[in-house]
């Protein structure tokens, strides 16, 4: 009998609108069944489920005991993860239960010390370090000096072992496992063309570079990644791609090299896919060749770019330790427009620093650039992840307090200036619906697409429609919050800006918007015929 490994995905992901993947344990997945080991994977992201889950999860355990139990750590379920332990640990005492993911970085003691049913922590990159930890519990030995490991051990002392290097050659490891999708078929697949950030932004994991040794970047072939494209597309019928990586153009001799093969393959093949990439302002503003490659891109389907834009502000954006500017959001904004893809971005209007200055600066640059047509984008707040750097200047501050609440509340922490720190809590009135919120993301996908082939005066006039209806709302969003900074500002009382606040829930908005995408959505497949979204 094959020894056996078994992957939990507990609790709700929302890092793509319509997928359940996790890459990280894809990946994994994928290498453990190359060296001969099976595996399981249990997904549990609904709570009418559970019962049913857990059923059949504890059935299978003790049918299959399996070597180890992994689960990845977001921080979406951190209080997921740590209740399912404990239901694991109670059932199933000599069970070996590690944890991985993004929110293990710089909390695997932390982990382990506050919660005893978990008995490993990995981090960093997972499939050498877990394939180790296999072949060592297959054959009854400890973890002592397995690289990437922190571990308890029979006395409840916690230990760390050394990291392990990062893997270079991304190229000799298998494709994604594909089990997620295929229990959760879904619009979307997600992909990774290299693994790595050059950033170092406050708020982020991926700056943590310590962590493990070796290059920070690490790049696929173009045609390991366009191969991986053509093989879903024709298994799955999947059309549509969503690239993870922080950044999909580095200006690196390598990244550039990634990213010419890439543009030649697709072209070279003509497959009929799209794909969206995540972009940097400064890059966009400043590099040329940077550009060449985003429209070049176009020409193989890149269908939307997401910029971490942030803030509209200098004073925040070095907060954040962004290497753009204002103007160079300003001038990533201006050249995008002119571009057949639809713009993303990544907005973080309040944070613990806030001043009443960044928060009208915010709100002009938004204004502007006609960006506020829904009102999450001034309502978003920052979202400090466990072992990021922004978590220990919060500690440092005396914003945040050492406590289990933070660790299950990425926005437990408290305003330096006591008027802001109120006016985050009357904001939460303005908080637009996440149905609509979801609608504005569709809408502005599709619309994208529909002015690439618009070839009629019905779907111009269409598309003018929802150009006015999106300035009417970014007029009308940016005033009301306007109003509410200068009300808090001037200490007006809580429960009168609070009866404002509902005053303004423009409900008619929501209906039009949802009329405006059915016609849509009715000129894109007019346009299209057979492309699904």
């Amino acid at each position: 009998m094959q020894n056996t490994i078994i992957f939990v995905i507990s609790g709700t992901y929302t890092l793509l609108e319509d997928s359940y993947e996790i890459l990280g344990i894809s990946y994994i997945q994928s290498y453990l069944k190359q060296k001969g080991y099976a595996c399981n994977i249990y997904i549990d992201n609904n709570k009418l489920e559970s019962e049913k889950f857990l059923e059949e999860l504890f059935h299978d355990i003790e049918e299959k005991k399996p070597l180890i139990v992994g689960m990845s750590l977001y921080t979406e379920n951190l209080k997921s993860i740590f209740i399912l332990s404990k239901k694991l640990k109670d059932r199933f005492q000599d069970l070996h239960l590690t944890i991985g993911g993004p929110s293990t970085i710089n909390c695997d003691r932390e982990i382990l010390e506050r919660n005893t049913e978990i008995d490993s922590v990995i981090i960093g990159e997972g499939e050498e370090t877990i394939l180790d930890m296999a072949e060592r519990l297959s054959q009854g030995r400890s973890l002592e000096n397995c690289l990437g490991v922190t571990y308890r051990v029979e006395t409840g002392e916690i230990r760390r072992n050394p990291s392990r290097p990062l893997i270079e050659n991304l190229d000799a490891y298998p494709f994604a496992d594909r089990e997620l999708y295929e229990k959760r078929p879904s619009k979307s697949m997600r992909m990774y063309g290299h693994r790595g950030c050059m950033g170092a932004c406050t708020f982020c994991l991926s700056g943590n570079k310590k962590i493990q040794e070796g290059p920070c970047l690490r790049f696929r072939s173009g045609k390991n990644i366009v191969d991986e494209l053509e093989l879903l597309n024709n298994k799955y019928g999947v059309r549509n791609f969503e690239f993870f990586e922080d950044t999909f153009i580095e200006s690196t001799p390598e990244g550039i090299k990634k990213v010419e093969e890439f543009i030649y393959e697709l072209k070279k093949r003509k497959l009929d896919i799209w794909f969206n990439i995540f972009a940097r302002a400064e890059q966009i503003s400043k590099d040329e060749r940077y550009r060449q490659y985003l429209e070049e891109l176009q020409e193989v389907g890149l269908d939307a770019v997401y910029v971490g834009f942030e803030a509209g502000n200098d004073t925040d954006l070095r907060l954040y330790r962004k290497r753009a500017t204002v103007q160079d959001n300003q001038n990533s904004i201006d050249y995008l427009k002119g571009q057949k893809m639809a713009l993303r971005f990544g907005w973080i209007m309040f944070n613990p620093y806030s001043t009443f200055e960044t928060l009208y600066a915010n709100t002009d640059f938004l204004n502007k650039n006609a960006q506020s047509y829904c009102m999450d984008r001034l309502t978003t707040k920052l979202e400090v992840y466990p072992g990021c750097r922004f978590r220990e200047m919060l500690y440092a501050d005396g914003l945040s307090s050492y406590s289990t609440d933070f660790f299950d509340d990425a926005m437990n922490y408290r305003y330096k200036d006591p008027k802001i720190n109120e006016l985050a809590e009357i904001i939460n009135e303005l908080v637009p619906s996440e149905r609509e919120r979801k609608m504005w993301v569709k809408l502005i996908m599709i619309e994208a697409r529909v002015k690439r082939k618009e070839n009629n005066e019905k779907i111009h006039n269409l598309l003018k429609e929802i150009d006015e209806f999106k300035t009417v709302r970014n007029h009308e969003n940016s005033t009301i919050f306007k109003n509410v900074l200068d009300m808090c500002n001037a200490e007006e009382s809580k429960i009168k800006v609070i009866d404002f606040c509902k005053e303004q829930k423009l409900q008619e908005m929501p209906i039009k918007l949802e009329q405006l995408y059915n016609r849509l959505m009715r000129a894109y497949y007019q346009l299209y015929d057979k492309h699904i979204v």
